[in-house]
């Protein structure tokens, strides 16, 4: 994966949530890997090889180009709930 940087301060106005926006916003079904990348500190474009190649710790689902993770599954894989 070219040189994407494993861990990064990604900090682009709008990209990425915090966990307590994560939390939160209920009305989010699916996560994007820009969305939980603030979480994660990995750069999105990590995440979606992660993804691709199965190295997450969670499961994701394929949306076109994009990688997704259920809120909820992203959430237990964290440790916020059970």
């Amino acid at each position: 994966m070219g040189h994407t940087p494993d861990y990064c301060d990604y900090r682009q106005k709008g990209r990425g949530l915090t966990m307590q926006e994560i939390i939160e916003r209920e009305d989010l079904t699916m996560l994007t890997m820009t969305q939980i990348s603030g979480v994660m500190k990995i750069h999105p474009a990590r995440l979606n090889y992660y993804a691709e190649t199965g190295q997450l710790m969670f499961p994701t689902q394929k949306s076109g180009n994009r990688y997704k993770v259920p809120r909820m599954v992203f959430l237990k894989a964290m440790g916020v709930i059970e």
